[in-house]
């Protein structure tokens, strides 16, 4: 049986648990003005992106139905399935 005093060792290293885990555990921490200005750089760089993605996609969604109705998939003589699948990609 051990004492109290005695330090455990972690693995071969040699190295105590109580040493290790004290020296370990250092976070750093993160500016909150230098963390905002990332913040508002990323922002303006993916935001444009994805509007524009969104933009694309709702005209894609509310042109689709217009197509069907002014007779397209007859005048390009797709079939049922083709036009569905068009629609579901």
């Amino acid at each position: 049986m051990t004492s109290p005093d005695e330090k455990k060792t972690a693995g071969d290293g040699g190295t105590s648990v109580d040493s290790a885990v004290g020296e370990d555990l250092q976070f750093e921490q993160i500016d909150p003005a230098k963390e905002k200005k990332l913040l508002r750089k990323l922002d303006m760089a993916f935001t444009p992106v994805i509007m524009l993605v969104y933009l694309s996609c709702f005209l894609d969604r509310s042109n689709i139905g217009n197509v069907r109705t002014a007779g397209m998939p007859a005048a390009i003589h797709a079939s049922t399935q083709q036009f569905s699948t068009a629609v579901s990609m």
